[in-house]
């Protein structure tokens, strides 16, 4: 007997699992079934790529916009089954948070910090002000003018989307910070010194000027003129910004000072020496006239008597003009 038997076989069945019509992933993940009676591993294609034996997933990188994704398996008879689903990719901008900042400041440079999330890129690009901050930190340091300041922080991740957070900040310079110690109103020196400590929020070595003269050191030695002189001791720092403080002392410039060393009120030689020392705190040569005669560079002098009570008037002046005069008295008995 002879039978004839029609053997018809059917195309694979294909169940696609939980693909979402829409994402704001750039990655989608997609699973599988494939059944087929007479072929227990048909081949299965995803957008005509193989899949792997006895694979059921696979990762798609998806483009912004509408993505077609096509599964299709084949049986060992070379019948085939296709599914195809649309996702659509919705970018997302990058999540951005910017640290509180002040709104007022009186220093001239301010840290900004941030923290940024995107779920598509791990390291959106951060720009300060424009300029692009180093990869993977998380703040930059910006430089203030006097006034308002306006700080833009925007983030933007692989797609080119982005997020930007604006802040104001008003800057307002004090200037430095200048404590002079105290000056006298008045002296009878013809030098002073200055002293004084400065301080400044945005410069850590303001300049001093004393009397417009730069000092390198915080002291300076003004010498004065007789009479009233004025003291300005200005601080700047590097923007500019002044802070001066002026004073006006008094120059009384004193007389000499005579001190007489061995001088006998009596004696019987008909010749004596008479010794001195002069002293000004602002003259080191003082001139010195014994009864009207200049002495010059001695501090004594051979003196002549005559019989009885003899005078010596020594006087001595310096440079201001100022004078002291000493009388000496001495009677010579022969």
């Amino acid at each position: 007997m002879v039978k004839k038997v029609y053997f018809q076989t059917d195309v694979p069945v294909i169940t696609v699992l939980n693909l979402p019509e829409r994402t704001s992933k750039g990655t989608v993940t997609i699973s599988w079934k494939v059944q087929d009676k007479n072929d227990p591993e048909p081949e299965v294609y995803v957008n005509d790529q193989k899949m792997y034996y006895r694979w059921t997933s696979t990762t798609l990188e998806l483009k912004e916009g509408i993505n077609v994704v096509t599964i299709k398996a084949v049986n060992k008879f070379g019948k085939t089954s296709q599914v195809t689903k649309t996702i659509e990719f919705v970018v997302n901008p990058p999540k951005l948070i910017v640290d509180a900042l002040p709104e007022t400041t009186n220093k001239d440079n301010i840290n900004v910090s941030w923290r940024v999330e995107d779920e598509n890129d791990p390291y959106p690009r951060v720009y300060v002000n424009d300029s692009l901050a180093d990869y993977a930190v998380t703040s930059k340091n910006v430089k203030l003018q006097n006034g308002v300041n306006t700080i833009t922080v925007r983030a933007v991740n692989k797609y080119g989307k982005s997020t930007e957070i604006t802040k104001k900040i008003l800057f307002v310079s004090e200037g430095p910070t200048l404590l002079v110690n105290p000056v006298p109103s008045s002296t009878t020196k013809n030098r002073i010194e200055v002293s004084w400590t400065v301080t400044d929020w945005n410069d850590s070595d303001p300049k001093v000027y004393v009397n417009d003269r730069y000092s390198y050191t915080n002291y300076a030695t003004v010498s004065l003129n007789e009479g009233n002189n004025t003291i300005v001791v200005k601080a700047v720092n590097r923007l500019g910004q002044t802070t001066e403080q002026i004073f006006n002392v008094q120059f009384i410039p004193p007389a000499p000072v005579i001190t007489l060393g061995y001088a006998p009120e009596t004696t019987s030689s008909p010749k004596i020496t008479l010794t001195w020392t002069v002293f000004d705190e602002n003259d080191d040569s003082p001139l010195v006239y014994v009864n009207d005669q200049l002495v010059r560079y001695a501090n004594s002098m051979e003196l002549s008597l005559n019989p009885g009570e003899n005078v010596f008037k020594i006087v001595a002046g310096n440079s201001y003009g100022k004078t002291s005069e000493l009388i000496y008295k001495v009677t010579y008995t022969p």
